[in-house]
């Protein structure tokens, strides 16, 4: 019901999209990555929105572009008939053809001044479609940031010193022979650290380490997806997002999510 709810108050622009990147990315809901789908259906809803909106700007002002084309060239055809009509007015040798092609001429000129009119109004149309559209893109570029700028500060709080590399290690598949064996042995000094660590984790954050493992994983999975669906939208944006959040300080697990999702090499 609240996810229907949100959808209805986005639709009529009463709730903006980034309030809600906003809320669910609040600390209640990034508790809640791991085990509750609600958080995911309201952000998909919130970026389906907006990409439907982006989308059909898109077809506004392709349509208006043909609209234009359209005024155009029945502006030009009727300037061509005015023309052709005032050389039958200066051509007419009788009072008879003087009056037909002076009535002629009058359609003519009252045709050619409403195609002109109609040019007018779809060139103000199309104007206003594509300030419409800018407007819109420029939103979904700060959108796209914010989005992208909260996954990375929830993820690097996790992916981050508190975090060890046996848990890194989890977060992708591990793709190693299972019946290899380590040429060393952990130290007693690093396998105490990594339990200190772990347990100051633990404390401060309610979880054990294999739900902090499986909230890494679920959540760089949406990453990956949300990314995959929407790359096309993400692209035009690409060097904002580079030059904000995908800077060398984000963990390369953040990266290389978003990076494969699109398809883009790393190096």
């Amino acid at each position: 019901m609240a996810a229907i709810a949100i959808d209805r108050m986005m639709g009529y622009r009463i709730v903006s999209n980034l309030s809600i990147v906003s809320w669910v990315f609040s600390p209640s809901n990034v508790e809640q990555y791991h085990i509750s789908d609600r958080p995911w259906e309201i952000l998909r809803n919130a970026l389906n929105k907006t990409y439907n909106r982006i989308s059909d700007l898109r077809k506004g002002v392709v349509s208006a572009e043909k609209s234009v084309q359209r005024a155009i060239e029945a502006s030009t055809k009727a300037q061509a008939d005015l023309e052709s009509a005032e050389a039958l007015v200066e051509a007419a040798d009788t009072e008879e053809q003087q009056s037909e092609a002076e009535a002629k001429l009058k359609h003519c000129k009252a045709a050619a001044e409403k195609m002109k009119e109609e040019e007018s109004s779809a060139q103000e149309s199309l104007e206003a479609k594509d300030a419409l559209l800018s407007r819109a893109l420029q939103e979904s570029e700060v959108l796209f940031t914010t989005l992208y700028k909260s996954f990375s500060d929830v993820l690097m709080k996790h992916l981050s010193g508190d975090l060890t590399e046996k848990q890194e290690d989890g977060l992708e598949p591990d793709h190693r022979d299972p019946m290899a064996i380590d040429s060393e042995e952990p130290s007693v000094m690093d396998a105490e650290d990594d339990e200190r660590r772990n347990q100051r984790f633990a404390k401060s954050n309610g979880l054990d380490s294999e739900s902090e493992r499986h909230w890494c994983r679920c959540t760089l999975g949406h990453v990956r997806a949300l990314t995959r669906q929407y790359a096309t939208e993400i692209w035009p944006h690409i060097e904002k997002l580079d030059a904000d959040v995908f800077t060398e300080a984000v963990h390369p697990s953040i990266i290389k999510a978003v990076y494969s999702a699109l398809q883009r090499p790393l190096s």
